[in-house]
């Protein structure tokens, strides 16, 4: 018997404990299994490695032959132990520092996403030293082309693509630091005698575009973007009341839509004019709680008659806001968006989801703290109404409500720096990404702000304005 409750018997008596031998309790055959130590090498060269026999003096003998190879290699300056890619970015892990970001988020975390979900897909069981810097580039290759092969089924469209456009620039960089760091590691270690290849990856990676490439809605009449975004609305609305009416099924049984389906719809809808009023990031809106959304009233005197003024504001903590820093963002039309809090939070009270004050404002039934998948849910609603694309083939997301809002913006002569404040974001980016494609020039408005003026004084007339100059004005 072993004095471990993980094992049905162990022994490491061998080589002075640099071998440990030991049967798993949960083992049925009773095959003996092994870690072998060497000295100089930190941790496991070889662990938990199958001796495949149920005898003991045969798995001491193996192990021995075992330790005497691993030995050896290791003396004559070759590497020792498994170096197969997950093991290798398991010790990764360990040696990096984890250093703390949004929400409590650790870098360490984040790498860990990545490896799931594109490393071990494309590496697989693949030795770090058999890698070349060859692998690195096919890697980009294979990543920059991943979601343009992914579908999704449709019952009317049949197979549609998700994305059609490369991920951005910036994402695939931060992958290749990740990989960056663990190469260094493994020359570090000697497993590798390359360098990372940078000036190769750098060139491989397009340079970035001005102009988002998210797909949008328009509110300029006469568009196809502008129709796209009516027929939205009137379809989620006609949704609300198809599905609050009973039905007959195939077998001519009269029944009522899931509960589930009812709020889904109902969530969306309430999003997606909050989005539209407001203009925050859909992560910020989703991690918003009931106690973070209020309406303030306000009296002022024209001309001796009493005009009442309400707002709705919602509080963005610097937990919440991607660029931490806490905002207070107003919705363009106070009652408006108060109207659909409210009939969003009927429906709540009527489907028992949370409605105190830490609950989030979209969070689940069971999972309070947990916000909804309301990008997936979106991104299936659009695309059994044929509306996933708009009309330069851009895939359309949440973040296209966001883009609308900026463009009513545009449309209705809003104060630019009010927009700015509203969105958490800089004038920069609101020119660059937002209002590219509407040949919408800001210096046009701050010229009429009197603020233009004011930068050419106090920068170098001979070279060109920046925004940035602007902006801290």
């Amino acid at each position: 018997m072993s004095k471990y409750k993980a094992y049905k018997d162990y022994d490491d008596s061998l080589m002075d404990g640099m071998i440990k031998l030991f049967v798993l309790k949960k083992s049925k055959k009773d095959t003996w299994w092994c870690r072998i130590k060497i000295p100089g090498v930190s941790g496991y060269a070889v662990g938990d490695r199958s001796l495949k026999t149920t005898s003991k003096e045969e798995a001491k003998d193996l192990a021995r032959s075992l330790y005497l190879r691993e030995y050896e290699k290791h003396k004559s300056g070759g590497v020792v132990g498994d170096t197969s890619w997950d093991v290798f970015f398991e010790k990764y892990l360990i040696w990096f520092k984890p250093t703390e970001t949004l929400n409590g988020v650790t870098s360490q975390t984040k790498d860990e996403w990545v490896n799931e979900r594109y490393f071990r897909q494309y590496f697989g069981k693949k030795k770090i030293e058999d890698l070349r810097p060859e692998d690195v580039l096919g890697y980009l290759d294979w990543r920059i082309d991943y979601w343009k092969k992914k579908t999704h089924q449709s019952r009317k469209k049949g197979s549609v693509k998700i994305y059609s456009t490369e991920p951005h620039k910036n994402t695939i960089r931060k992958e290749v630091y990740i990989l960056k760091r663990v190469f260094d590691l493994a020359r570090e270690e000697g497993r590798i005698k390359w360098s990372f290849p940078d000036r190769a990856v750098l060139r491989r990676l397009k340079p970035l575009k001005k102009g988002s490439q998210r797909g949008r809605f328009s509110p300029y009449e006469g568009k196809k973007d502008y129709e796209d975004w009516v027929f939205l609305k009137k379809s989620l609305y006609g949704r609300r009341k198809q599905f609050r009416t009973r039905y007959y099924d195939s077998r001519g049984r009269h029944k009522s839509y899931h509960p589930d389906t009812i709020v889904a719809n109902e969530r969306l809808i309430c999003f997606m004019n909050v989005m539209v009023n407001v203009g925050m990031r859909p992560q910020e809106l989703l991690r918003l709680r009931w106690e973070d959304v209020r309406l303030r009233k306000e009296v002022e005197l024209l001309e001796g008659i009493k005009v009442e003024y309400e707002y709705t504001l919602y509080d963005i903590s610097a937990k919440v806001s991607k660029t931490d820093r806490a905002r207070t963002a107003v919705a363009a039309n106070g009652k408006y968006s108060w109207k659909h809090i409210q009939e969003w939070k009927e429906v709540c009270l009527e489907f028992g989801y949370g409605t105190e004050p830490r609950d989030l404002l979209f969070g689940g039934k069971n999972k309070r703290d947990k916000p909804s998948n309301m990008p997936a849910y979106f991104r299936k609603t659009l695309i059994d109404l044929g509306l996933h694309q708009d009309s330069e083939g851009r895939h359309r997301s949440l973040y296209s409500f966001r883009h609308l809002f900026i463009e009513y913006a545009v449309k209705e002569n809003r104060p630019i720096k009010a927009v700015r404040d509203n969105c958490g974001t800089s004038l920069r980016m609101l020119n660059d990404y937002y209002m590219s494609n509407n040949a919408w020039d800001m210096r046009h408005h701050l010229i009429r702000k009197g603020f233009y003026e004011r930068a050419i004084k106090q920068a170098d007339k001979t070279r060109t304005i920046k925004i940035e100059s602007i902006e801290d004005i």
